[in-house]
């Protein structure tokens, strides 16, 4: 039986959201991105990378990031963000 959570969207936005901050406050990125891009596509390549190791609380019981399975259109979203 296979225990790994799917993260759900909303969880993800938050996730990124976080690392955003941490990212425009000055944290150093886990990804390496040639040229300029915004914090919040920056933390959404580290998500798409499994970069972040954080925890999700469901229902008392803590689930990691780094093993858990993603949406099938993530990485969509992620590619298609604009940085305009």
């Amino acid at each position: 039986m296979d225990h790994t959570i799917m993260l759900s969207r909303y969880e993800i936005a938050r996730l990124i959201g976080l690392r955003a901050l941490q990212i425009e406050e000055g944290s150093a990125p886990f990804v390496q991105m040639v040229g300029a891009y915004s914090p919040i596509r920056i933390a959404s390549q580290e998500i798409l990378e499994r970069k972040i190791d954080a925890l999700v609380n469901r229902g008392g019981v803590y689930h990691s990031v780094k093993t858990a399975r993603y949406p099938i259109d993530l990485d969509i979203l992620v590619n298609t963000l604009n940085d305009t």
